[in-house]
């Protein structure tokens, strides 16, 4: 949909004019330690302004988390994105581990947001999908 969606119950994504934003369920027992998320392709926060949609397979930004050197989610990102202002040199980008604490169980969730590159200042880009290989 054209806010987000809820996909197989395990990853639950939204968006806003500026950013995407992913939840990737993951097995309890998980610590920070044990996570790895890398963001490969994306764009150098002064170039936010400058993105060019195109239609070559190797031209988005590639992403995957890795739990315990496993990976669990991967995959391409139907759009451009930029790294943060404050981004340092590398691939890796900031993320959190969150504890929901249910009635019948708790769930941990790694939340990762993608901030929107657009081709010129003021334009809205709204995605169809969080990553290239799943449904719109």
């Amino acid at each position: 949909s054209r806010n987000g969606s809820n996909i197989k119950n395990i990853l639950y994504w939204c968006q806003d004019r500026y950013s995407v934003t992913l939840r990737q369920q993951v097995p309890e027992g998980v610590a920070s330690k044990d996570i790895v998320v890398q963001l490969k392709g994306a764009l150098l926060y002064r170039y936010r302004h400058n993105a060019v949609i195109s239609t070559k397979p190797d031209a988005y930004p590639s992403f995957f988390i890795q739990v315990h050197g496993i990976p669990i989610l991967s995959g391409d990102i139907p759009y451009p994105c930029y790294f943060e202002e404050d981004h340092v040199q590398g691939d890796f980008m900031d993320w959190t581990l969150e504890t929901l604490h249910g009635q019948e169980r708790t769930t941990k969730y790694i939340t990762i947001t993608f901030f929107k590159a657009v081709p010129m200042e003021g334009v809205t880009v709204w995605w169809n999908r969080p990553l290239q290989h799943l449904p719109e």
